[in-house]
């Protein structure tokens, strides 16, 4: 089993909700590493990479699942975050189901989108960098990643309040 999670580079970032790894079918079937996701815990899925996960394997489950697709070694738009944003707590707090993000590595794109979770629940763009990378070192690749996370926290700042609407 730590082999498997070693291979998937998977991690929880916040305890049985919230988990990076790699993209699941890389190097196992599709079908293999869903269950190992399953065995974990995970109930949905977050994926960043280019082309989306093989369908017939995710329908035969109960995963939920939502595909953005973002470029390698790129950062997402505020659009892209916030999409994924509305996935992931929709995910967690309404339908309470725990859900894993991925990329192809696992790390830069993930790790953005991670990074930004936490801006999200109120950590400023450095705790969140910093905290993230104690729990997987390999978060945010580039510096534009790592920017788009200092844009989201100034984003969340100043766009207008859906509560005085």
């Amino acid at each position: 089993m730590d082999y498997k999670r070693a291979l998937l580079n998977f991690s929880y970032v916040v305890p049985n909700m919230l988990a990076g790894m790699a993209r699941p079918g890389q190097v196992n079937p599709l079908r293999e590493d869903l269950s190992f996701l399953r065995a974990q815990g995970i109930k949905a899925i977050l994926s960043l990479s280019e082309s989306p996960l093989e369908m017939n394997p995710l329908h035969e489950t109960d995963f939920s699942y939502h595909h953005v697709p973002v470029d390698d070694f790129t950062a997402p738009t505020i659009e892209q975050v916030e999409e994924c944003m509305d996935f992931v707590e929709r995910m967690l707090e309404r339908e309470k189901k725990p859900v894993a993000i991925h990329c192809g590595a696992g790390c830069g794109r993930t790790g953005t989108m991670l990074a930004c979770y936490f801006v999200k629940q109120g950590r400023t763009a450095e705790e969140a960098i910093a905290g993230l990378r104690t729990v997987r070192p390999c978060s945010i690749e580039t510096e534009g990643q790592k920017a788009l996370v200092y844009q989201y926290e100034e984003y969340l700042k100043y766009r207008p309040s859906t509560s005085q609407q």
